[in-house]
């Protein structure tokens, strides 16, 4: 696993339109931290796979909030984000291909 630090989402996103199939988790700071893999699931390509943990569920629901409206600005789509205590993972549709070029 790559390990980012970073206090942008923006460059959250920007890196994981350059990291195919890499597992990265990325230290935002303040008890976030953002993991992505990339193209990740052989059934769903040019999707990423997303987990965000927080210290607690408010904090938790910003950043996702923030990390949907930033991938949603480069034509991602993303799928309803699942969200237990603190920690959320979803599954983009992509199409990271497109969004990329």
């Amino acid at each position: 696993m790559r390990i980012f630090k970073t206090q942008e989402l923006s460059e959250v996103v920007a890196d994981a339109t350059s990291r195919p199939s890499e597992l990265t988790r990325h230290d935002l700071g303040q008890g976030i931290a953002v993991s992505f893999l990339y193209n990740g699931d052989e059934e769903h390509p040019d999707t990423c796979q997303w987990r965000i943990v927080a210290q607690n569920e408010m904090q938790l629901r910003q950043v996702v909030q923030q990390l949907v409206e930033s991938l949603t600005a480069i034509g991602v789509r993303c799928k309803p984000a699942q969200l237990s205590g603190s920690v959320c993972h979803f599954r983009d549709e992509g199409p990271w291909g497109v969004a990329a070029e």
